[in-house]
């Protein structure tokens, strides 16, 4: 491996650190005072290496790479930084122990036929190697609920001193089978030529760690660790060669959380009569409840929750959308003119169009067909009918026919009238997808359905956007409650539940999306514990809280124009689409142009056809606005699913988003 490449891997996992560090502070160790955190494990060594030799060792050769496994075991204490951070200092003993070989060759004359021979011999160089290990780290929550408890990500400098460091170099003959060393009259096949210990090695190294850690719950404040780690030393082991080291760890542990002390008021103990005849419940003071009575405790178990120091933003204003990307054609079995069952027939309510998955809301592309004719008196369809070629589809312009016939039927029955539907028959689609692969022959056999007269996708300025941003305090006391018992507050506010490991704080930062007409609003907390449930809540009206008018909303803008196979051509609705997008957005704003294809053709042809779509698209905007906005052009990384037509149909296409100014 590269030098170059191992920062290529640094800068990656960086990058994913920041990124991840815009996200809302978690609330798993929001109260926790520091974590001891013992953790064994195994480690993969590899060598980077370019010597012949280090000072006792002998020139056999240059050696390039070598590897070797062997245990860790270290001990971390942790801080909390911020609520989904923490500091982490630790220190262990790594064993870095490898085996670095080169293979070489040499002449020798066969003492029996008198003949030179070549003879093959491996070249070992085996190491002892040790380190005491320190190792300040951060490590960052990535993901609260990856399997039963958090993912994190690790980053952490590493400064080692050694404790072991010997080697023994041996070299052992491979061929020919009767080929031997001589020594002190002795016939053997594998000797030692040098060994002892390392005296060139450096007193000091320094290294970079990265890598993911998963957390399993055991117990409310304790976890079962398993980490992955990427060890990469800056320093080479030895003074006088380049020889550095790379290692994989696995590890293992357990974390032990300790949490800070709370204060907690102070109520009247109640305890029931004893049996036998049980007496009724006796008032307990403000909010506090007697869940049980342990057969073991004489104490009660108590929960209270409350709402406080709630805090109010209401943003209210318009918002640009899109309405999600239409694929308008119909995709048939092969040899079939029966529409798939994935395809909605009736006319049911379709989904909204302002947000969700493109690919699957396809399965609804008659229905919504329909619906843009209706609403549009002057709209008319074009059904063409095709095929994948009658090598796939004998049956050919018949086949074609029957689709076309099929699909103008289904629009009927959806309320289209028969007059405005035109039908067409043609062996390949007139926009043909690649013959050469099987999913261009599937995506081949299909019915288009070209609508004349009205769009089929438009962008929607919202005439009221209401979102309402929330900051508050949740106070939670218990006594009393088991250690193996994990308590959960449940809200439809939060739309998730909130684990709860101790009593205390928590707070609560929740912006959400209301509708436009809402006015009455609800904050609800809840816990349960056993047959019992304990909440409190907050009831407002949304007129009783100021109102922050803001500007057009733009940030979750997308749209998605798509392109026929291999074309870079820019549609008449796409044309229409950009014009509608200029008309609606402020003078400065950003526009950004992901150029992306689907994954049929070469990569060079693909990435071409990328740079070409978002430059022929950058040219039209930039010819009907003038320099009124900011454009930026990128290939697109996130893309759909390619396991169906439509999916790649929906990569033929740009993606724009906008910028604020």
């Amino acid at each position: 491996m590269k030098i170059k490449n191992i920062k290529s891997f640094i800068i990656i996992f960086v990058f994913i650190q920041n990124y991840y560090s815009i996200a809302n502070d978690s609330l798993l160790f929001k109260n926790e005072k520091f974590a001891i955190h013992p953790k064994t494990g195994l480690i993969a060594n590899f060598y980077l290496a370019d010597f012949k030799s280090f000072e006792g060792s002998i020139d056999c050769g240059v050696f390039k790479s070598g590897n070797g496994f062997n245990i860790s075991a270290m001990l971390f204490g942790e801080i909390p930084f911020q609520s989904n951070m923490h500091l982490s200092f630790g220190m262990g003993y790594i064993n870095r122990t490898g085996n670095l070989i080169i293979n070489s060759s040499f002449p020798s004359r066969d003492t029996s036929t008198g003949q030179v021979v070549v003879v093959s011999t491996e070249n070992s160089l085996e190491t002892s190697l040790g380190f005491l290990e320190i190792q300040p780290e951060i490590r960052y929550v990535l993901n609260e609920k990856f399997i039963s408890g958090p993912l994190r990500f690790v980053g952490g400098f590493r400064i080692y001193f050694p404790l072991i460091s010997s080697f023994v170099q041996k070299e052992k003959i491979i061929s020919p089978e009767n080929a031997v060393f001589i020594i002190n009259n002795k016939r053997i096949r594998e000797r030692n030529i040098a060994s002892g210990d390392i005296s060139s090695i450096n007193k000091i190294g320094f290294g970079l760690s990265l890598g993911l850690e998963n957390l399993l719950k055991i117990s409310r404040k304790d976890y079962f660790t398993q980490q992955l780690l990427v060890d990469y030393n800056f320093s080479d082991f030895v003074k006088d060669a380049n020889w550095r080291g790379l290692g994989l760890r696995f590890e293992f542990g357990l974390r032990f959380s300790f949490v800070k002390e709370f204060k907690t008021e102070k109520h009247q103990e109640i305890i029931p009569p004893q049996p036998p005849l049980p007496e009724p419940p006796i008032p307990i003071k403000d909010s506090v409840f007697v869940l049980e009575k342990s057969n073991e405790e004489l104490k009660p178990s108590k929960i209270s929750i409350k709402i406080k120091n709630p805090k109010f933003t209401l943003n209210v204003g318009k918002e640009l959308l899109a309405t999600l990307p239409l694929v308008n054609a119909v995709f048939f079995e092969r040899n079939s003119a029966v529409i798939p069952s994935n395809y909605i027939l009736e006319n049911l309510p379709l989904p909204s169009l302002l947000s969700g998955d493109a690919v699957n809301i396809h399965n609804y592309v008659l229905v919504r067909i329909a619906e843009i004719v209706k609403k549009n008196q002057d709209a008319k369809l074009i059904i063409e009918g095709a095929t994948s070629g009658k090598e796939q589809e004998p049956e050919g312009l018949s086949l074609a026919k029957k689709r076309a016939e099929t699909v103008r039927d289904a629009l009927i029955a959806l309320g289209v009238e028969q007059n405005k539907i035109k039908i067409k028959a043609n062996i390949m689609p007139t926009f043909i997808s690649n013959q050469d692969y099987d999913e261009g022959k599937i995506e081949n056999q299909r019915v288009d359905i070209i609508v004349l007269n009205a769009p089929l996708q438009e962008y929607v300025s919202l005439q009221k956007f209401v979102e309402l941003k929330t900051n508050l305090d949740l106070h939670v006391d218990f006594e009393n409650i088991p250690d193996t018992s994990i308590l959960y507050m449940n809200s439809d506010f939060l739309d998730t539940s909130l684990q709860i490991e101790h009593s205390g704080k928590y707070e609560i930062h929740k912006t959400k999306r209301l509708e436009p007409n809402e006015n009455f609003y609800k904050i609800d907390a809840k816990i349960k514990y056993k047959n019992n449930e304990f909440k409190d809540s907050l009831n407002f009206t949304l007129d009783t809280l100021k109102k922050n008018v803001v500007e057009l909303e733009l940030s979750n803008f997308e749209a998605i124009l798509r392109f026929d196979y291999n074309s870079s051509v820019l549609s008449e609705d796409n044309k229409g689409l950009l014009k509608q997008l200029v008309d609606f957005l402020p003078t400065g704003s950003t526009i950004v142009i992901y150029g992306s294809t689907d994954a049929l053709g070469t990569e060079k042809r693909n990435i071409q056809l990328e740079s070409e779509r978002s430059r022929v698209t950058e040219q039209f905007i930039r010819n009907i606005s003038g320099n009124k906005f900011n454009i930026e052009t990128s290939p697109a990384r996130e893309k759909f699913p390619e396991d169906t037509p439509q999916g790649r149909f929906l990569n033929r296409s740009i993606k724009i988003k906008i910028k604020k100014q």
